[in-house]
Order: C-alpha cells, then sequence, then structure tokens
C-alpha cells in the first residue's frame, strides 16, 4: 500500500480549488451592500421601536426620542436620547449606519429628530428616514414613523 497522493488526485484537488476561487471572484458584491442596506433599515426600525417602548414605560421618568444626523464630513449615524428635545438631552447611545449606507433624508449636513412623550408613546409629529447605498443611491429602503407610533419600513 503507498502513502500520499497520486497526480490524477492532485489534479483534481486542484481543479476543485480553481473553481471555488473563480466562483467566489464573480460572485456579486451588490447582494452584500444589498443586504448592509436591509440590516440597517430593520436595526433603525428596531431601535425607534425600542425608544418609543422606552417612552411609553417612562424610563427615567421623561420622553425619548432619536437624532438623526446625516454628517456631510464623515459617516451617517443617530442617537438614541431622553429628555423632551435633542439639545437638551442626554445622549444614551449613538449608532453609526454602514459604511456602505447613507441617509438620503434628512438631507446631507442635516438632522432630524424623532420624539415619543412620556406614557402615550405619541410621536411629536409623523416623519420619514429614507437611506440608500452610497453605490446606488437609487436603491432606498424608507422607515417611516406614522402618528400613532407606528414604525414601518
Amino acid at each position: 500500500m503507498k502513502e500520499g497522493m497520486s497526480l490524477v488526485e492532485l489534479i483534481i484537488v486542484m481543479g476543485i480549488f480553481v473553481v471555488l476561487v473563480a466562483s467566489i471572484r464573480f460572485f456579486p458584491i451588490d447582494y452584500f451592500y444589498a443586504r448592509s442596506l436591509e440590516d440597517d433599515a430593520a436595526k433603525i426600525a428596531f431601535t425607534v421601536r425600542g425608544t418609543r417602548d422606552r417612552a411609553v414605560a417612562q424610563d427615567s421618568g421623561s420622553a425619548w426620542g432619536v437624532h438623526f444626523v446625516n454628517d456631510a464630513t464623515g459617516a451617517d449615524y443617530y442617537q438614541v436620547f431622553k429628555g423632551d428635545a435633542f439639545v437638551s438631552g442626554t445622549v444614551v447611545e449613538r449608532i453609526n449606519l454602514n459604511e456602505t449606507v447613507q441617509f438620503i433624508s434628512p438631507p446631507q449636513a442635516a438632522s432630524a429628530d424623532v420624539l415619543f412623550s412620556k406614557l402615550s408613546g405619541l410621536p411629536t409629529g409623523t416623519s420619514s428616514l429614507i437611506i440608500s447605498l452610497i453605490s446606488d443611491p437609487t436603491n432606498t429602503k424608507t422607515i417611516s414613523v406614522l402618528g400613532a407610533g407606528q414604525i414601518d419600513y
């Protein structure tokens, strides 16, 4: 009985390796970008719902909100805060968007707040946030905060 690999076995293994490398090379990267857009939309909706729940539960005895920033010089982000307004409130958490995703609304170099009243959890108004892929601004997701406190995306 011989030990080791034969030339035929080595060629088969090399062929499988070449096929795997070639398939990874041609796998569409757009799939990963689209996935990051979906993930960020879901994460924003989850954060806004959790913030509304904190307002309903009167966590820390105050209203709660989310401050969305379309940063002209860096990565876009949003911050969860407690208080009656972002400027006078306390930031509890900051979340950056994925590096392949950007805010379309609010527009560049602007910000927007979604504030929920304590106990009722009703937003101060209706609002829509739009995110898109940086590489394809036509590929968008909209997260809507409706007057009754519903969050749709």
